[in-house]
């Protein structure tokens, strides 16, 4: 039991946020979003273009956390043993067994451009994402702990992908886009980076595994009244087309949130929540994560899909219209 509270958790999780800023520019939302699946044992999914610094978030908060780091090029050639590691057949015991371990193996895994990679080679992520193991020849293998998975897909580039299904979507707690930074960021970038390498700049270790893992106890414990919960599921029900409680307007909509919703909206709802300096649990903070936990796993039409205003205006609609309500 972790006998951190949450103002320690606040200024550990402040001090975090100040050394990342060192690194990167503007991105307040995208780090906002990482560090919640980060505190409540999720994994992210961030979609943009090449070159918005991806890849150096995942890095510089390797670097203030004195975590391991490991990333993965996906492609369509790359296999399951680039992944997991090695494995070989153990003539003596009849059975697979890992002589060496793969990047898999690590605090924070960074799969780029998943969607490039074959179906059977995605699917090895799968069990580290939802078990944190890996299985070899019925040998199971744990995990370091934390772990969390930062993928990246690239939207400007449909050639040579194989679209995430929607159980492989359901795994990351978030779906989060990384805009072009704005002329004050970009000016800030061209300024700071022109004169020194990214990995020159200095940061702290202001936390280990340990303290992660205490933080995650403690804000797992942060009061949620039970109408948080309620209010979770309704939200969740209420992107079911047969509840018929989305309202009129909405075109073509499909299908709805799956029951890890609810879940993942009150965990990611108690990081928010102490992020912004709380001790409890508030509709807004339920609002305040509700569009990057939904945006990936509700079900449109093509076009409608790919329109995120269309998307942002749903999940609007459902808060607003399910937290109205319950006033």
């Amino acid at each position: 039991m972790s006998v951190m509270t949450i103002s320690e958790a606040v200024r550990e999780i402040s001090m975090l946020q100040k050394e990342i800023r060192k690194v990167i520019v503007g991105m307040d939302d995208v780090v906002e979003s990482v560090l919640i699946c980060l505190f409540c044992n999720g994994h992210v999914l961030l979609e943009g273009a090449p070159g918005l610094g991806k890849t150096l978030l995942l890095k510089t908060l390797g670097r203030a956390m004195s975590l391991d780091c490991r990333r993965v090029s996906f492609a369509s050639d790359i296999l399951p043993g680039d992944i997991v590691g090695v494995e070989v057949f153990d003539s003596e015991n009849q059975r697979t067994k890992l002589v060496e371990r793969g990047p898999v193996f690590t605090n924070l895994f960074l799969c780029d451009e998943l969607n490039r990679a074959s179906t059977k080679s995605k699917s090895r992520i799968l069990e580290p994402m939802q078990e944190q193991q890996v299985t070899v020849g019925g040998e199971t293998l744990a995990l370091p702990q934390p772990f969390m998975v930062m993928a990246t897909q690239n939207p400007l580039e449909a050639e040579g992908t194989y679209p995430l299904g929607r159980a492989e979507l359901d795994r990351f707690l978030m779906k989060v886009l990384v805009q072009y930074p704005s002329l004050e960021d970009e000016i800030e970038i061209a300024r700071r980076y022109s004169t020194q390498k990214q990995e020159d700049i200095a940061i702290s270790q202001v936390m280990d595994a340990q303290t992660v893992l205490e933080i995650c106890d403690t804000i797992r414990s942060l009061h949620a009244e039970r109408r948080i919960y309620e209010l979770a599921a309704r939200i969740a029900q209420a992107t079911r087309p047969e509840q018929d409680q989305c309202g009129e307007g909405i075109i073509a909509h499909f299908g709805g949130a799956s029951p890890r919703v609810p879940i993942a909206l009150v965990e990611a709802a108690r990081v928010h929540a102490a992020l912004n300096s709380r001790n409890y649990v508030s509709p807004a903070d339920l609002q305040g994560v509700a569009l990057r936990i939904l945006r990936h796993r509700l079900v449109f039409e093509l076009g409608v899909e790919e329109d995120e205003k269309a998307i942002q205006n749903f999940v609007q609609k459902v808060c607003d219209e399910v937290i109205r309500g319950e006033k």
